[in-house]
């Protein structure tokens, strides 16, 4: 995991952040993962993205997307760093 997502992550626990809200990550059937951040309370809450595709390269993909309230990012089982590095991305967006 890169600096900026666990700086990101560090900055935005306080106590109550990192209960209520926080980062999920979990399996999808294809086979995959799904990483979502919930933005709430956070310095990029509302920031929307629309769905952005990487792939198919080898059978590699990633699909991410913010509807502002969440950050979404599915990928296939080798791509996570790729999944990581497009909520970096996202993070650092001006």
């Amino acid at each position: 995991m890169s600096n900026i997502s666990l700086d990101w992550y560090a900055n935005n626990c306080n106590g109550d952040w990192e209960h209520e809200y926080g980062i999920k990550i979990s399996t999808i059937d294809n086979p995959g993962w799904l990483i979502q951040v919930n933005l709430s309370e956070t310095d990029i809450s509302g920031r929307v993205m629309e769905p952005r595709t990487w792939g198919p390269e080898h059978r590699r993909w990633v699909r991410s997307w913010s509807n502002g309230e969440e950050f979404n990012v599915v990928c296939d089982v080798h791509s996570f760093d790729v999944a990581i590095g497009e909520f970096q991305k996202f993070a650092e967006a001006k």
